[in-house]
């Protein structure tokens, strides 16, 4: 489901035209079908209230977000929710809150009206996808450690089958391996059900580690739109001065070519791949540590 933004502003405080109050500037960005796009900027440039935005929470002040064949704009008198977009705020475990974990991730559905046989059903093949096993269906989700609680909230969201997945910072707190765990099942979701995933994140590693696509956000305003590769070889520099991190294998790769004469030539920003190009490199050239 493709998304596309044009020209949107917004601002929280509607009275007076100073522009301060304005927390998105002329956002302009288009998100195809069946992609995983990160966005990432600071607190404050306005990542959340771009998420806000598409899911419908909330109404252009200027401009327009089309869905696929929907289209909200600052005509329109009120926010309209799109259940064909899930949204999943920071932390998420906080909100669970029933007794079982088929009884949080049953919440949303009944709602809605679904029968129970199919709420069981779709919570089971969800908790598949997210590595829960079947018998945590039944349990408290106090019970669970913190990554399965993480999962068990994003399962409550994921059960609505959305077609565009919002994730803001979804393994913030995580550590490194339970992050990267949860990463994986996301994106495996995402190829398996053909989906359009969309990650707030300030962990550069997992924009480009998944991203097709990464968005730059600054004082509500986009300043770049590129694949992770692009973004980060040719806009170092940009992001530094932004306060942004830089992937470490980035930075070394960086590092080095300003230091040689013939810069090492990569195809991929993986760690793995940029550290055996570093590793060729220095044996061809019989380069030493010292030198």
């Amino acid at each position: 489901m493709q998304i596309i933004a044009k020209d949107v502003s917004y601002r929280y405080d509607q009275i007076g035209s100073e522009e301060s109050n304005w927390i998105l500037h002329q956002v302009n960005v288009t998100i195809p079908s069946h992609s995983f796009v990160s966005v990432i900027g600071h607190t404050g440039s306005g990542k959340s209230t771009l998420a806000k935005l598409i899911k419908g929470l909330i109404r252009p002040a200027a401009g327009s977000i089309g869905i696929g064949e929907q289209k909200k704009s600052n005509c329109d008198d009120k926010a309209d929710v799109n259940n064909e977009v899930g949204l999943v705020f920071q932390y998420p475990e906080h909100q669970l809150f029933e007794m079982t974990v088929l009884d949080d991730i049953a919440f949303g559905p009944k709602q809605l009206g679904w029968s129970m046989e199919t709420i069981s059903e779709k919570a089971e093949q969800v908790a598949r996808a997210l590595g829960l096993k079947r018998e945590s269906l039944q349990q408290s989700p106090f019970h669970l450690s913190g990554g399965e609680k993480r999962k068990a909230a994003l399962a409550g969201v994921m059960v609505m089958d959305p077609e565009v997945l919002i994730l803001d910072e979804p393994a913030a707190g995580l550590d490194p391996v339970s992050r990267r765990s949860l990463m994986e099942l996301i994106e495996s979701w995402r190829k398996t059900a053909q989906k359009t995933v969309i990650l707030i994140t300030h962990h550069m590693e997992d924009a480009l580690a998944y991203s097709d696509e990464i968005i730059v956000m600054d004082k509500g305003k986009v300043l770049y739109q590129l694949p992770p590769d692009q973004l980060f070889l040719e806009h170092e520099d940009e992001l530094i001065k932004m306060g942004l991190d830089i992937p470490d294998q980035v930075k070394l790769l960086n590092k080095l070519n300003r230091r040689l004469a013939v810069p090492i030539k990569v195809e991929s920003l993986k760690e793995e791949h940029i550290l055996e190009k570093i590793a060729e490199y220095y044996k061809k050239n019989e380069v030493t540590y010292g030198s």
